[in-house]
């Protein structure tokens, strides 16, 4: 899963050109300490007290009649019109003022420049501020740093569509995590790319996938297409070269997963399937108790999860579409059941009951059997929203307040029961975390394997094993007796 990073000697050094560094009103950093491995670092700009956050390899900013415009928009990765200023954008057509506003104001507010930053990577930044020596004429400084030690760059990653989960969830994740940038998104619809690309900040959208995996500064697709097409376009970003973290499930069945599987490791990139919530810190805790026997040796596994939807357009109802409650939500419950006992089950009877309408599973359940134990099931697109799961051992349980969709902007709980006077009186202990953003730690993971060129955390043999079972499961319920 990808290569390691150059490895350089951090460094900076300043270059006059028409007026030297000082005149300019530009200070460099002195020098710059080795790195721990996979520390992240980005160079800022302070100019008229805002920050300036260059990303990416930004070879030439400059600083001019009208702002900050981009010289160089694909070795800098981002659009001109979206340049990141601070935490607001600033647009160049915007009225700024004039040139000799804006010199004045540069001149008298300019602070010492080059500070380092948390977060990204760059392993040359080469900036030039246009500014005017004593004589008025205009002048030129350029500061040029190279560093890198053991630092690493941030994961440019391209978006295939312009799902709401991608919209909603993913895409602003990403962009908050100091690991990867978005710095691309494709639809079929030109004009909804461009309205997504605007809205979050996004440098470059394209009307086509083709495009995007084109593209040579894409290292890395997040695909978040209707569950058809998961196959096609992961296959086709690996024959590309790029690393792939697909939706789940990761494809309708486990041939097809295992096309994938086998197209990722041809190409020699790293292959996730973005099961967001095993990296959260509220799982990993979990999963840490039950490996550690704090409930004792594990029994069973309980799961549910569903919502209402009916909605004929909506593709999760829509068969041809890879629609229905297995793939949607139950792969949660397969996928959670198989991480707890650390094994593969058999599938020990199944039902469900199918919308005559869509053709879709609207409510499926199964029993899943462990070597060690049992896990049973069911999900559902047509049922009150909840989502739950319990935790059975000889000793004691576990139960996860919010197990799949957690939210990142509170702290996240689970209860272990062990002892007391249960079912009355059970004596229990409260675990609580930290918030966390599921999305982000699920991307910063990516991101990590494809560095360090080590297999990702949901590694591609451990989903076509979970479609392996969800396979089963169909099976199961289209062999049962009927009534």
């Amino acid at each position: 899963c990808g290569q390691n990073p150059d490895r350089r000697d951090a460094r900076a050094v300043a270059l006059g050109g028409g007026v030297d560094a000082a005149q300019a009103g530009v200070q460099v950093a002195g020098e710059c300490a080795e790195a721990p491995a996979r520390e992240r670092q980005r160079i800022g700009v302070e100019l008229n007290r805002e920050l300036v956050q260059l990303q990416l390899d930004p070879r030439v900013v400059k600083v001019g009649q009208h702002g900050l415009v981009a010289r160089e928009r694909a070795t800098l990765g981002v659009d001109e019109r979206h340049l990141q200023l601070g935490t607001e954008r600033w647009h160049p057509t915007a009225e700024s003022g004039s040139f000799e506003d804006e010199r004045q104001s540069f001149e008298s507010q300019a602070q010492p420049l080059l500070e380092p930053r948390e977060v990204g990577l760059v392993e040359m930044v080469a900036i030039d501020l246009v500014t005017h020596c004593a004589d008025g004429t205009p002048g030129t400084a350029t500061v040029r740093l190279e560093y890198g030690g053991t630092v690493e760059s941030l994961l440019r990653i391209g978006v295939l569509g312009v799902a709401k989960i991608a919209i909603e969830n993913v895409i602003p994740a990403v962009q908050a995590g100091g690991s990867c940038e978005v710095v691309a998104i494709a639809s079929r619809d030109l004009r909804r790319a461009e309205a997504a690309a605007l809205s979050l900040g996004i440098p470059r959208a394209m009307g086509s996938y083709e495009e995007l995996l084109a593209d040579p500064s894409v290292e890395a697709i997040y695909n978040p297409l209707p569950n058809h097409l998961h196959a096609t376009w992961s296959v086709a970003g690996a024959r590309a070269g790029k690393h792939v973290l697909c939706e789940k499930p990761l494809a309708r069945d486990a041939a097809e997963a295992s096309a994938i599987v086998d197209a990722c490791d041809a190409a020699g990139v790293c292959l996730m399937e973005a099961f967001m919530y095993r990296l959260h810190a509220s799982w990993r805790e979990v999963v840490r108790q039950v490996r550690a026997g704090r409930i004792g040796r594990l029994r069973a596994v309980h799961s549910r999860f569903g919502y209402f939807n009916d909605d004929p357009g909506d593709i999760r109802n829509i068969a041809s579409l890879g629609g229905g409650a297995l793939y949607d939500v139950g792969c949660y419950c397969v996928s959670l059941s198989r991480l707890l006992f650390d094994e593969e089950p058999t599938v020990a009877g199944a039902a469900i009951t199918w919308d005559p309408e869509s053709g879709t599973d609207i409510l499926t359940s199964a029993t899943l059997d462990f070597p060690s134990g049992h896990a049973v099931f069911s999900c559902s697109t047509r049922a009150e929203p909840d989502q739950h799961v319990q935790i059975w051992g000889e000793r004691g349980r576990i139960e996860i307040e919010i197990p799949f969709n957690i939210p990142p902007d509170r702290p996240t709980r689970f209860h272990i029961y062990a002892g007391g006077s249960p079912p009355v009186d059970p004596a229990r202990e409260t675990i609580e975390l930290p918030a966390e953003n599921a999305y982000a730690a699920m991307a910063a993971a990516f991101a990590e394997a494809v560095r360090a060129g080590t297999p990702p955390p949901i590694a591609g043999a451990d989903s076509v094993a979970n479609m392996r079972t969800i396979d089963a499961v169909f099976a199961a319920a289209q062999s049962a007796p009927g009534p």
